[in-house]
């Protein structure tokens, strides 16, 4: 087999599977970064393998093995799109149908969810707190500290545990002729179906799938329309499927945690600064008990 490099996430590499003669795809290989990642991988690879759904795919997983002790699984090659490409030329119904799809998927999942000891969601989060803050320097420390604060003395008492995708960002749902696949599966440290609605709105929100674009200010005011839409779509539906008492609240505070967990992968100062705005605008513009009045009084995209 021939291997060509794709861009990959997390560090590991994926390559594209091809027969010696041909350029025929017969797969993708996704390798871990290293010895110390290849427990996480399986974890991912266990999840797209065993995952079923009503409303999505995901890319068969039909081998996996070790190279010098590095952990590798191969998947079936999806052709298609994904949604961050796709939402500009998706009309309104469109949108709607993959919207609430997507939320009849979270759902699903928050319907099977268990409550997790408290003692053991606020270990899990202040310890990842803690990490992060290790590796900013004093000044990064400083400008954020009222978000550590205000997520260290969060209530995370009330987080449920479920399954999840672990990183439903528009990069990681594919369009293609056969359906709609969800790819690049994670394992997070807290596996919550509270974690999706975080990401979907790290996208619908703050933007981090079109981050390059948006920094190199390259993104079309179609394009904000139609993400507004997305938006205003996703928000006013979940609200209605999902009537939970302090829903909105955990979303919040999630989703400045999701924010501050990309910072430990970040060298580049220009992206670095595209996180620490929205988490700033997340921790200070917002009053207590109001995040979905925010979102849904927020014209402008991203925030």
């Amino acid at each position: 087999m021939k291997d060509n490099l794709l861009e990959g996430h997390s560090g590991c590499k994926l390559l594209l599977l091809k027969s010696e003669n041909s350029d025929h795809i017969e797969g993708v290989r996704k390798l871990s970064k290293g010895r110390e990642y290849n427990e996480r991988l399986k974890a991912q690879s266990l999840k797209q393998a065993t995952f079923n759904s009503k409303e999505f795919l995901s890319p068969e997983v039909y081998n996996e093995g070790t190279i010098k002790d590095i952990y590798y699984f191969d998947m079936k090659y999806i052709r298609g799109t994904t949604l961050s490409s796709s939402i500009k030329n998706l009309d309104s119904n469109e949108i709607e149908l993959i919207a609430n799809k997507i939320i009849a998927l979270i759902k699903e999942n928050r319907d099977s969810s268990e409550t997790l000891n408290q003692s053991d969601s606020e270990l899990l989060v202040i310890k990842k707190l803690s990490n992060i803050e290790k590796s900013l320097n004093s000044t990064k420390k400083n400008t954020l500290g009222e978000t550590f604060n205000y997520l260290e003395n969060y209530q995370w008492d009330n987080l449920k545990n479920s399954p999840c995708h672990g990183d439903l960002t528009f990069e990681n749902i594919l369009i293609s002729d056969q359906g709609i696949y969800l790819i690049d599966f994670l394992d997070t440290f807290i596996e919550t179906w509270i974690s999706d609605v975080s990401k979907m709105l790290q996208d619908l929100i703050v933007g981090w799938s079109f981050r390059k674009e948006i920094i190199a200010k390259k993104i079309s005011e179609h394009e904000k329309i139609k993400m507004n839409l997305f938006k205003d779509i996703f928000c006013k539906n979940i609200n209605n499927t999902i009537n939970e008492q302090k829903f909105w609240e955990q979303v919040h505070a999630y989703l400045i945690l999701d924010l501050l967990r990309i910072i430990p992968y970040t060298d580049n100062e220009e992206i670095y600064q595209f996180i620490e705005k929205a988490i700033l605008k997340l921790t200070t513009e917002v009053e207590k008990g109001k995040f979905y009045e925010y979102i849904n009084n927020t014209m402008r995209w991203p925030l």
